[in-house]
């Protein structure tokens, strides 16, 4: 009861949610510093509202990127604090400052595009 009373709640836009949901951790330098409350949408966006601990401030141009937190895939949100001033409660971290995980359909696309024009002649030429 006390620390729900005492933490700060703030938000932030992400393009994509990446499997985040309610009660995973929000960490700040590896360390646990509150939980995930809720995703939603909004405007075709993900927006994640999370609470952390009362006695951790933030900088003003903090920002926060979804990250695996355990070998099963569980998600959590970690916080990069950054800027001279300090976010205020209810604060909004926009899409420009946040990062979604990097999913696997983006990593086989991606190595399908960079390896289309790849000789396989020469490629066996240069193993040889």
């Amino acid at each position: 009861l006390t620390s729900w009373a005492t933490a700060v709640r703030y938000k932030a836009v992400f393009s994509e949610a990446g499997g985040l949901g309610p009660g995973n951790a929000v960490t700040v330098s590896g360390i646990k510093v509150g939980t995930v409350s809720d995703v939603s949408l909004r405007n075709g966006d993900a927006l994640v509202t999370f609470s952390v601990k009362g006695n951790i401030l933030l900088g003003s141009e903090t920002t926060a990127h979804i990250k695996t937190d355990t070998l099963l895939g569980a998600r959590m949100l970690s916080l990069e604090s950054a800027g001279s001033g300090t976010m205020r409660p209810n604060a909004l971290i926009p899409a420009s400052r946040t990062s979604s995980p990097y999913s696997l359909t983006e990593a086989v696309s991606e190595l399908t595009t960079n390896t289309a024009d790849t000789s396989t002649a020469t490629l066996n030429q240069s193993l040889d």
